[in-house]
């Protein structure tokens, strides 16, 4: 399905947006030529808004073929302009920064931010397209995003995971504008709420290039997991109807402690052998950061080209709460935790199949599905994880 996404053009100063309105109304040809949408009434959805030459003409853009430069589809983005970083754009046509946004972070705010977010953008002379991400479905074509200016993503990193798909097939980079529970991606690169903030980053062009990785296929950015932490993430999501908090994860903590999942695990590191059927954790990061704080690869670096595997034996639920202490205290590096580092690690679990989550999310085991699809089998091992280097641009934030 190709969602309706509505493009704000940016509107200049009301002088020159004067003299365009007058030279429409003196051209005589309805639905043609170049018009500019200033500003959505508040409460109206900018999903499927169009706008006239007139903010009193808005209409539902499906009801007609669109042909302001306020509404576009999937596949009209203009043609992409000349590389700039620096000063605003205030062109009708340049590159659009598409905000990226999920309804239900932060109940509700994140598609409030981004609503005023880019009415600041606009009159700052950025031009922006909102897009649903609940509508994409994962089923995007490359050159749908190749000419963005930049992918600024407001939610959590579950909204950044589902993202990172369309990040690593375009060219623009990728920003995250934090509303989820833990934000490991904008903790990563200093990136906040504040909307002059991003604006700063959007007219620096300052970016950076790391790597990605795919896990049975599926990409992610941050980590990859199997064990007791993996599970606990599938019984949240089992039960999820909404927006997760950390409360979310408490009757599921304690559900975990009571009977962990420690399968026998069997872990290859580019054919290196890291554990050999032993039940334990078996963390792979492409980041360092990890929910809580807790860090079991403090060294993982995001542009090495390789991925950071780290196991941590224990067989009982007294030996994962003591490895949890240890990576709160900084010594998962301490005893008898084992880590290699490569470009391509196999889990295996003896016996069962073993949880994997992904960048803090249960993927679908069917890839074709929808992660937020309820009722689907989750993913599991056997996995194959393996790092896409210098695959992902990042919209770094000024510093200071």
């Amino acid at each position: 399905m190709n969602p309706v996404r509505t493009r704000r053009a940016c509107s200049g100063r009301s002088s020159a947006r004067s003299r365009r309105a007058s030279a429409m109304r003196a051209s005589a040809v309805p639905d043609s030529g170049e018009r500019s949408c200033s500003s959505v009434p508040e409460g109206s959805s900018r999903y499927s808004l169009g706008c006239d030459s007139s903010a009193r003409a808005m209409r539902v853009a499906s009801q007609r073929t669109p042909t302001s430069a306020c509404v576009i589809t999937l596949g009209s983005i203009p043609p992409r302009a000349p590389p700039s970083c620096a000063g605003p754009m205030t062109k009708p046509d340049a590159q659009p920064v598409l905000l990226v946004v999920n309804p239900r972070s932060g109940r509700g705010q994140a598609a409030r931010a981004a609503e005023a977010c880019a009415r600041s953008l606009d009159r700052q002379g950025l031009p922006t397209d909102v897009i649903d991400l609940t509508t994409l479905n994962g089923r995007v074509a490359r050159g749908d995003f190749d000419r963005a200016r930049a992918l600024v993503v407001f939610g959590g990193d579950g909204t950044v995971h589902s993202a990172s798909a369309l990040a690593t097939q375009a060219r623009a980079p990728i920003y995250q504008v934090p509303f989820g529970t833990e934000n490991l991606f904008a903790r990563a690169f200093g990136m906040n709420r504040s909307f002059t903030r991003l604006r700063d980053a959007l007219r620096s062009g300052r970016t950076t290039t790391v790597d990605s990785a795919t896990c049975a296929g599926r990409p992610f950015l941050l980590m990859c997991s199997v064990g007791p932490d993996a599970s606990i993430v599938h019984r949240v999501a089992a039960k999820r109807n909404g927006t997760v908090s950390h409360l979310s994860y408490a009757a599921p903590i304690l559900r975990e402690a009571l009977a962990p999942a420690l399968p026998p695990l069997t872990v290859t590191v580019d054919g290196r052998s890291l554990a050999s059927a032993e039940p334990g954790f078996v963390f792979v990061a492409n980041f360092h950061e990890y929910a809580m704080g807790l860090d079991p690869a403090r060294h993982a670096d995001p542009t090495d080209g390789v991925l950071d595997a780290v196991f941590l034996p224990t067989r009982s639920t007294l030996g994962t709460l003591a490895w949890s202490a240890r990576l709160a205290i900084g010594m998962a590096n301490n005893g008898s935790s084992r880590r290699l580092r490569g470009r391509s690690i196999e889990i295996v679990s003896d016996g069962r199949p073993a949880p994997v989550q992904l960048d803090g999310e249960a993927p679908p085991a069917d890839p074709r599905a929808d992660m937020g699809s309820t009722g689907s089998p989750r993913l599991t091992t056997p996995v194959r994880v393996e790092v896409r280097p210098a695959s992902l641009r990042v919209l770094l934030p000024r510093a200071g």
